[in-house]
């Protein structure tokens, strides 16, 4: 039995790092999951009720923090902030593309 078994994470700290490093790279959250090797459904990861492995957790951070540059790349900046959607559109309409 590994040291990590049974220990548990609740899944709100994987969608925050799925969904930061998804808006701020562009890499579907989908693509991440298989990077780390997790076959999971992404409804399922992104369920904040649910329930994930440190080992899970573990590499979804590991595969995250990769695509940020490094473990760093995971603090949360105000110039590195995902645009969220509405954003996305404003800028659209404003700059006329």
């Amino acid at each position: 039995m590994s040291a990590t078994h049974g220990r548990h994470v609740c899944n709100v700290l994987l969608r925050n790092a799925l969904e930061y490093a998804a808006g701020v790279s562009g890499v579907p959250i989908k693509e991440l999951l298989r990077r780390a090797g997790d076959h999971r459904p992404v409804a399922a990861v992104l369920d904040d009720g649910e329930w994930s492995s440190y080992d899970q957790l573990r590499a979804i951070l590991e595969v995250t923090a990769a695509e940020l540059g490094g473990p760093e790349g995971l603090a949360f900046t105000p110039e590195r902030r995902p645009r969220s959607p509405r954003e996305k559109h404003s800028r659209i309409n404003k700059d006329g593309i």
